[in-house]
């Protein structure tokens, strides 16, 4: 072999070990450069506003607490919730209920309902069925009240049953509760139909 073939066999020896060298040192500064860009931050114009946010949510609950200690409890299956700030949240479905600390207790149920939180209103309209602790079922368009439980009232028309008979009035004041029993004062044109229920035992045989 003259001089001239092994320094070409030379040349070929050293490219071998260097080109495979320099292609991994290439691949690994590669790998480093995209790995080292900051993550882009996001666009100003993607911030969040209220037309983004979900219209509606399913099955909503409030609650708060007067200052006589009275719970109030609003549920419902499905709320629509307000876009402008201050508006009301339209409830359908909704469950009412408010719990006195003596143990006196309304429910009321209602095919829609109105909640103003921030101003401490609530509304219940649309075949209106109110119980209390005493056993009175009263019927009613509309319910209106205060989110503490302190006011309640039926403005309009009422239809009422219980233990003493029926009774139907023009409009209907729930004036909190008394020695753990609710105070409800019936206004308007009262009409009773007294017609009490005995729960008598039967005799002995």
């Amino acid at each position: 072999m003259d001089a001239a073939e092994r320094a070409h066999t030379r040349r070929v020896q050293v490219l071998r070990v260097v080109l495979p060298t320099l292609a991994v040192a290439i691949l690994a500064t590669v790998f480093l450069v995209i790995r080292a860009d900051p993550p882009t931050p996001p666009d100003a114009g993607d911030a969040i506003s209220a037309a983004d946010l979900p219209s509606s949510m399913r099955t909503p609950s409030y609650a708060s607490v007067g200052r006589d200690g009275t719970e109030v409890h609003l549920r419902a299956e499905e709320a629509r919730v307000p876009k402008a700030a201050g508006s009301e949240t339209t409830l359908s479905r909704a469950t009412l209920n408010l719990v006195q600390p003596g143990g006196g207790r309304i429910d009321a149920v209602a095919n829609e309902a109105r909640l103003d939180a921030a101003a401490g209103r609530m509304a219940l309209m649309g075949a209106v069925v109110i119980r209390d602790a005493q056993g009175w079922i009263v019927h009613s368009e509309l319910l209106t009240g205060t989110t503490d439980g302190h006011v309640l009232q039926s403005p309009g028309p009422v239809a009422a049953e219980g233990p003493a008979g029926t009774l139907d009035a023009g409009s209907m004041d729930y004036a909190g509760a008394v020695a753990g029993a609710e105070v409800v004062v019936f206004k308007g044109g009262v009409r009773l139909v007294y017609s009490p229920k005995l729960n008598r035992e039967s005799p002995e045989p």
